[in-house]
C-alpha cells in the first residue's frame, strides 16, 4: 500500500543522504580523508534507489566533483574518482548521457600517464569498460562516446604490456581487450592482429622456467581473448572460428608427437592440420607435458565460450586427437628400446593428469555437439577400462563425461552397459573410501577413522551421485553382482540423494529378481514422488452424471428445450409459406389445419416433457465442447457392444434424485482430469468415463537420424560464461 506522501518523504531522504556526502566526504576540506571513506560513498552512489529518488540538482553536484577529483594532483585521489565514477554509471545512465565522454576522456589521460599508481590505472580501466559496454547497443551513445574513445583504448591498455610477462598489468589489460574485442569488434578491429601477437600468444606460449608463474586467471582471460578473436574477423568470420580451432589440433598433434618420441604408436599421423605461426620450443619432457594440458584447456575453450552465430566444428578431427592420447595408457604402452627409463617413468606418471584433461574436453565437447557426438561414444567408451586402471587419473571429469552422454544416449545397450562397467565399479569404491559423515554412536573405539579429519571434495560426490542416478535410469542390462552393489550403496550410503532411490525402484533391471521398494518407502516416507508412487492417482469413477464436471442443470435443459421449439416453428413456418403458393386453395386449407394440429401436439408433448421430473437428455456435445481424441467412427451395434456391464461402475439413475449428495470414488476429479476422459457410452441409465488422463506425457514422434556427423553446425556454449 502506498500512502499519499511517500514518494516525497524518500526523496528527501535521499536527496538528504547525498547533500550529506557532499558536505562531509566530497567536501574539498575533507578531501584528504577520502580514500578512508571511498567504499562507504561508493556504496551509496551505486544504490539505484538512492539515485532514483534524489533530486537533479543533488545528482549534478556529485557528478562535478567527481570530474574535479579525476584532475586532481594526487594520484590517490584520482584513484577514488575512478571509483566513484564507476559506481555512478554503474547505478545512473543519466550519468553515462550528460558526463560519460567527459569521464572517459579524463579517465584516458590518467590511463596514458607515466608513473601512474596501478591501482589507480585498475580503476581507470575498469570505469573506461563499464562506461563503454553499457554504450553497447545504445546508438547515441555508441556515436558519441564509443566510437571516438576505443582507438585511444585500446592503444594505451597495448602500451602498458612490456616485454616481460607481468601476471598484474595482464589481469587488468586482458579483461578491457575482451570486452572491447565481445562489444565493438568492428572498431577493435585494427588492434586484433597486435594484441594476438604482444599479448595472447605470450601468455599462451609461456616459459615454465622459475622467471614466468602464470596465474590461472591469466590463462583463462587469454584463452577466451584467443577463441573469440574470429569477431574481429573482415569476412567470414564463421570459417575464422573453425581455423582457429584447427590450428590448435595441429598445435596439438605437434607437440604429442615430440613427447611421445620415446612411444612406439600403433597409428601413423600424417596430413595433420598445421599449428601457430608463433610456436616456443620444446626443451624438455616437462614443458611439452605442460603444453599438452595448456592445449587441452584451450581446445576446451572453443566448446565453452557461447558463439554469436552458428558455426561448423570439424568433430572428427577433435576426436581424432583426443583419443590420440587415451591409446597411451599404463597397460598396453610400449616404448621405443632407446628410451631411457626415467623418461618412461616420468611419462607413466604424467598420463594420469593428461588423461583427466581429455575427459574434461570430452565432457564440454559431448555438451556443445550434443546428438552428433553419438556416433563417437563406442570408441571413447571402450578405452574406459584402460584409463581407470590408473588409480591416480581424476574420477570426476571422468563421471561427468559419462552422466553427459549416457543422457544422450538414453537406454543403453548392453555392449556399452559392459564398457562401462569399470567406471560403476570404481564410483562405488570412490563413495565407499570417503571418511564417515554423521556419524553418532557412543563408542568410537572401534572405529578409528572418526577421529581423522580428511576434506571431502563436494564436487566429487556431486558428479559421482549423478553418475550413478543416470546409470540406474539408463542401465537395465547391469550384472546382478554390480546391481546390488549399486543398491546397496543407495540404501546405506549417507552421500546416497533421493532421485538415486527413486531411480531404482522405477528402474529395477532386466536380471534383478528383488526390489527395494520397501526399504525405499521407509527412506523416503515423506517424499512427494513416493508418495505418488505408493499411492496413485487412479482416474475418477462418477455413481451418476450429476458428479460429472460437465454436467448439465434444469436451466441449460430448459433454454435448450425453448431454443430447439423456437427453430421448429420456424421452420414449419417457412415449409407453410412454400406449400401455400404452389398449392391449390383447398389443399392449402387442408396443410394449414394438419400444420396447426401438428403444432399443437408438438406443444402439448413439450409441456409433458417440461412438467416430468426426469427431462429427457440432449446430446452434450451441444452444450459443451468436450475434446475427443481422433477416433474412427463406431456404428451403433459396436456403441451397444461397449457398453459396459452394470454391476460395478453404472448405478441405475432412478436409484437417485436431486436431493442426494454428490460421491465420487477413489478419486477427486478436478479441471485438468476431465480434460483427458473420453465417453465411451451414454445410456439413459447412467454413464462411465474412460480415463486418458494427464499420467503418460511422452512423445510419439520419431527423431530423425542425421547421418552427417563429420562437421555439426552448432551454436556453441550457453549464456555463462566458462567456470574455470
Amino acid at each position: 500500500m502506498t500512502f499519499k506522501g511517500a514518494q516525497p518523504r524518500m526523496k528527501l531522504e535521499s536527496s538528504g543522504q547525498l547533500r550529506s556526502l557532499l558536505n562531509t566526504y566530497l567536501s574539498p576540506e575533507q578531501e584528504v580523508s577520502l580514500p578512508n571513506h571511498v567504499g562507504t560513498v561508493s556504496e551509496h552512489l551505486r544504490s539505484a534507489s538512492i539515485i532514483s529518488a534524489s533530486d537533479e540538482q543533488i545528482l549534478h553536484r556529485i557528478r562535478v566533483r567527481i570530474s574535479a577529483l579525476l584532475q586532481s594532483s594526487s594520484t590517490t585521489i584520482r584513484g577514488c574518482g575512478a571509483e566513484l565514477a564507476y559506481a555512478m554509471c554503474e547505478s545512473d545512465w543519466d550519468s553515462i548521457g550528460s558526463h560519460g565522454a567527459t569521464w572517459v576522456g579524463l579517465l584516458l589521460t590518467i590511463i596514458d600517464r607515466k608513473g601512474e599508481g596501478i591501482a589507480t590505472i585498475d580503476s581507470c580501466v575498469r570505469a573506461v569498460s563499464l562506461i563503454l559496454s553499457r554504450c553497447h547497443g545504445k546508438p547515441t551513445l555508441t556515436r558519441e562516446i564509443a566510437t571516438p574513445n576505443i582507438p585511444g583504448f585500446a592503444s594505451a591498455l597495448l602500451s602498458h604490456q612490456g616485454e616481460e610477462l607481468d601476471i598484474t598489468t595482464l589481469s587488468i589489460i586482458l579483461p578491457a581487450l575482451l570486452c572491447l574485442e565481445e562489444a565493438f569488434p568492428v572498431t577493435f578491429r585494427p588492434f586484433m592482429g597486435k594484441t594476438l601477437s604482444n599479448i595472447v600468444f605470450p601468455v599462451l606460449n609461456f616459459s615454465t622456467s622459475e622467471k614466468h608463474i602464470l596465474d590461472a586467471k591469466v590463462e583463462h582471460l587469454a584463452r577466451k581473448v584467443y577463441v573469440n578473436s574470429y569477431r574481429c574477423a573482415s569476412k567470414g568470420s564463421v570459417m575464422e572460428w573453425r581455423v582457429s580451432l584447427l590450428k590448435v589440433i595441429g598445435e596439438l598433434h605437434a607437440t604429442i608427437s615430440k613427447v611421445l618420441d620415446i612411444v612406439v604408436e600403433d597409428e601413423r599421423y600424417e596430413n595433420l592440420p598445421s599449428g601457430w605461426e608463433l610456436s616456443p620450443e620444446i626443451s624438455d619432457r616437462y614443458s611439452g607435458i605442460l603444453r599438452i594440458e595448456l592445449l587441452l584447456r584451450v581446445l576446451e575453450t572453443f566448446f565453452t565460450v557461447k558463439t554469436d552465430s552458428v558455426v561448423e566444428v570439424p568433430l572428427a578431427q577433435v576426436i581424432h586427437v583426443l583419443n590420440r592420447l587415451l591409446y597411451v595408457d599404463i597397460k598396453s604402452v610400449e616404448f621405443k628400446a632407446t628410451a631411457d627409463k626415467a623418461e618412461r617413468d616420468f611419462l607413466i606418471f604424467s598420463l594420469a593428469s593428461i588423461h583427466s584433461n581429455v575427459f574434461a574436453v570430452l565432457n564440454s565437447v559431448a555438451k556443445a555437439t550434443t546428438y552428433d557426438f553419438l556416433p563417437h561414444i563406442s570408441t571413447t567408451y571402450s578405452l574406459l577400462a584402460t584409463t581407470l586402471s590408473n588409480p591416480e587419473t581424476a574420477r570426476r571429469p571422468i563421471f561427468d563425461f559419462l552422466s553427459t552422454t549416457i543422457q544422450l544416449v538414453g537406454l543403453l545397450s548392453p555392449k556399452v552397459t559392459e564398457d562401462i562397467i569399470p567406471a560403476v565399479t570404481s564410483a562405488i569404491d570412490v563413495m565407499t573410501n570417503l571418511p564417515p559423515q554423521g556419524i553418532s554412536l557412543p563408542d568410537f573405539l572401534g572405529q578409528p577413522e572418526v577421529f581423522s579429519s580428511g576434506p571431502i571434495e563436494k564436487a566429487l560426490v556431486a558428479s559421482t551421485t549423478l553418475f550413478l542416478s543416470t546409470v540406474l535410469a539408463s542401465a537395465p542390462h547391469l550384472p546382478p553382482s554390480v546391481r546390488s552393489q549399486v543398491d546397496r550403496f543407495t540404501l546405506i550410503s549417507p552421500y546416497s540423494i533421493p532421485k538415486m532411490v527413486l531411480n531404482s525402484v522405477l528402474q529395477p533391471g532386466e536380471n534383478i529378481k528383488y526390489s527395494i521398494l520397501p526399504m525405499a518407502a521407509r527412506e523416503l516416507g515423506s517424499d512427494i514422488y513416493m508418495s505418488a508412487l505408493l499411492h496413485p492417482r487412479f482416474p475418477p469413477v462418477p455413481y451418476r452424471k450429476e458428479d460429472l464436471p460437465f454436467s448439465i442443470n434444469r436451466q441449460i435443459l430448459s433454454a435448450l428445450k425453448r431454443h430447439n421449439a423456437q427453430n421448429d416453428s420456424e421452420e414449419n413456418a417457412e415449409m407453410d409459406s412454400d406449400d401455400s403458393d404452389n398449392d391449390s386453395a383447398a389443399d392449402s386449407m387442408d396443410q394449414d389445419q394438419t400444420g396447426h394440429a401438428r403444432d399443437a401436439e408438438r406443444k402439448r408433448i413439450l409441456d409433458d416433457n417440461t412438467e416430468s421430473a426426469e427431462p429427457k437428455r440432449p446430446k452434450v456435445e451441444d452444450i459443451i465442447a468436450i475434446p475427443r481424441p481422433n477416433l474412427p467412427a463406431i456404428s451403433a451395434q459396436e456403441k451397444q457392444s461397449l457398453k459396459p456391464e452394470p454391476a460395478a461402475f453404472i448405478v441405475p439413475q432412478a436409484q437417485f434424485n436431486e436431493s442426494e449428495d454428490i460421491t465420487v470414488i477413489d478419486a477427486e476429479i478436478t479441471a485438468a482430469d476431465s480434460k483427458h476422459h473420453e465417453i465411451i457410452n451414454s445410456p439413459d441409465d447412467g454413464i462411465t468415463l474412460s480415463g486418458k488422463g494427464n499420467y503418460n506425457n511422452s512423445d510419439n514422434g520419431d527423431d530423425d537420424d542425421d547421418d552427417e556427423f563429420e562437421m555439426p553446425a552448432i551454436v556453441v556454449g550457453s549464456s555463462s560464461d566458462e567456470e574455470d
